[in-house]
């Protein structure tokens, strides 16, 4: 308040003694504006530093896996979670979600907390229980920003080969009273 009344008492006295005053006016309210704007946070004077905080990020982004036999496991695939922020990532769970969860495992190194910079590998593993394309997610709640992440999961389960063997089928044909047999041999290799 001291400063506006300073201002009119300069106003007025540059109103009395002609134009060269009048800078001086126009000078000290700049002064005035500029000292108010710095101290609120403008004038890009402040090195705000933000808080630390975590950065989860998974590599890859979605797992595919090639045709497997129904009821046989894949080779597994990895994930890698990264915490790339400047706190520890405070994992809480790691889970298999959606609808064909059950024909996906997975193992991983990740602890309860993944520190700043580091990484641990998430491994999954495929074992269909049904015929055509199978899909689930990998789900990572966390304490970063956008909790949970995802892996989107697939694969397609196809029927199951005939096992290499030797296979011995009977076939019998009836036509009326006639009656005829015959062994055939399959051969799987």
């Amino acid at each position: 308040m001291a400063m506006l009344m300073g201002l009119t008492a300069v106003r007025r006295h540059a109103a009395w003694h002609g134009r060269a005053n009048y800078v001086i006016v126009v000078l000290a309210a700049t002064l005035l504006v500029t000292g108010v704007w710095v101290a609120c946070g403008g004038g890009g004077g402040a090195n705000v530093t933000p808080p630390p905080a975590p950065a989860a990020g998974l590599s890859p982004a979605s797992l595919t896996f090639s045709n497997q036999n129904m009821g046989s496991t894949s080779a597994a695939q990895n994930v890698t979670l990264a915490n790339n922020g400047t706190a520890a990532l405070n994992v809480s769970s790691i889970a298999l979600a959606g609808t064909n969860a059950g024909d996906f495992a997975e193992t991983h190194t990740c602890g309860a907390s993944v520190a700043a910079g580091a990484n641990c590998a998430i491994s999954v593993t495929f074992t269909p229980a049904g015929i055509g394309t199978r899909s689930a997610s990998l789900a990572i709640t966390d304490n970063a920003s956008g909790s949970p992440q995802a892996v989107s999961l697939g694969g397609t389960g196809i029927a199951a080969a005939t096992p290499p063997g030797t296979y011995t089928l009977a076939v019998t044909a009836t036509s009326g009273s006639d009656s005829h047999a015959a062994q055939l041999t399959l051969t799987v290799q």
